[in-house]
């Protein structure tokens, strides 16, 4: 089996870079007041290893779930330095069909706060043209940065192009949501424990807010940024027994800009 590194890590955040990290919360804010009456939880995978497709999926429908998989079209029919490969376009259709909703991570997995502007729009019009060779049945609305990683200017670019941007700073979207920069919480075996989950879980539910948990493999030795069937199968399951509605990213827009009637 032929193995290559996957994504490369992006060296460390310079001064500049975390101060715009910092700074974009403040801007180009794509926000609407929430609407819906109850709490809300999303699965995120990103990347989308072949074990978030397959042992991810399973978890996520045995009880009736759907996930959001941020994919990046460069990733596809690769592997990564430990040897997992990453989802194959089969895979990406099969989730679809399955009622699961198949979003954009970018093409090349770039640290775009490290590219110019016009690289980014370049790849992203390049992960535009891999889904749309994938059919109709795949048209992401909505996006993920890469590691991360975001600036004023490319939030403003995010919000134009995309219904919803998601990040990685840890918190409950409660009030009024920033549809450019939401925030998610990771589901790290390496640093989450099932007490965590369930605080969370139960702090969407007493704030009527959306939470959106992201990971990357799911496995018995997911690594630093991965879960295990275990704590993802307590995640799903708690969250499914608790006030709040399981969502994809698409349809958790749909119930928190509309009021039910």
């Amino acid at each position: 089996m032929a193995v290559d590194s996957g994504p490369t890590p992006p060296r460390p955040a310079s001064v500049r870079e975390a101060l715009e990290r910092r700074a974009a919360r403040f801007v180009h804010r794509k926000r609407i007041p929430m609407r819906n009456t109850a709490g809300v939880v999303s699965f995120t995978f990103d990347d989308v290893p072949r074990s978030a497709c397959r042992a991810g999926r399973d978890l996520l429908e045995a009880h009736d779930c759907a996930g959001t998989y941020y994919a990046c079209g460069g990733l596809t029919d690769r592997h990564g330095a430990t040897g997992e490969p990453f989802h194959s376009r089969e895979d990406l259709g099969g989730l679809a069909q399955n009622g699961h909703e198949v979003a954009c991570h970018g093409f090349a997995h770039l640290p775009y706060q490290q590219r110019h502007l016009a690289a980014v729009g370049a790849d992203l019009d390049r992960e535009a043209a891999f889904f749309a060779e994938l059919g109709r049945d795949v048209q992401p609305a909505n996006f993920a940065y890469p590691y991360g990683q975001v600036s004023p200017a490319l939030k403003r670019l995010a919000g134009e192009r995309f219904v919803s941007a998601r990040g990685i700073r840890p918190g409950v979207n409660a009030g009024r949501v920033d549809l450019a920069l939401l925030d998610a919480v990771p589901l790290f075996s390496s640093t989450l424990t099932e007490a965590a989950v369930a605080e969370w879980i139960e702090r969407a539910e007493r704030r009527r807010g959306w939470l959106l948990f992201f990971t990357h493999s799911v496995s018995d030795d997911p690594g630093p940024s991965g879960a295990t069937p275990a704590l993802l199968e307590f995640a799903v399951a708690h969250a499914a027994r608790s006030g709040c509605s399981v969502l994809t990213v698409s349809h958790a827009l749909g119930r928190i800009a509309f009021r039910p009637s």
